[in-house]
């Protein structure tokens, strides 16, 4: 039996105020090892940084994978989901 886990990782957080901007990354991981990553753009309520992470994941712009790459060095490119 496959045993899947998602994980959410800020790249960068900015409050502006009454809103937040936050590049995140998105991270499925099969058995322990990264399967596929996507990171997005967006703003949400700063009510925190974990928070503003999973809601643009979840309604943010996706990345670009050189954008991606570019955010998130420490990610594997040929792992990047199109």
């Amino acid at each position: 039996m496959s045993n899947w886990s998602t994980e959410i990782r800020s790249s960068r957080f900015w409050n502006c105020g009454d809103r937040a901007v936050v590049i995140a990354a998105s991270i499925n991981y099969l058995d322990g090892y990264i399967f596929d990553w996507a990171a997005y753009i967006g703003s949400a309520s700063p009510a925190s940084e974990e928070y503003a992470a999973e809601y643009v994941v979840e309604h943010g712009n996706k990345l670009s994978r050189d954008d991606a790459a570019y955010f998130f060095p420490d990610m594997p490119i040929v792992r990047w989901r199109h």
